[in-house]
């Protein structure tokens, strides 16, 4: 159980990694990454941007220097 687990966080890590090179992505790219981080309850990429948008530059600083 510990190792599927460890499994499961670090293709997490991998999939988050993967946004940033979002805008370089093909759409079905795009589309893939995206329904990888659904099935894995990870924020899409509109759902960040959503996110982002309503957050102060302050805050925004504060997400980045937490990961």
């Amino acid at each position: 159980m510990a190792k599927l687990n460890l499994t499961k966080n670090i293709t997490q890590k991998h999939i988050s990694d993967l946004f940033w090179e979002y805008d370089r992505m093909s759409s079905s790219g795009q589309f893939t990454l995206d329904s990888l981080a659904v099935l894995h309850n990870l924020e899409t990429n509109a759902q960040l941007e959503e996110r982002l948008s309503k957050m102060s530059k302050e805050e925004i600083k504060q997400e980045l220097e937490k990961s």
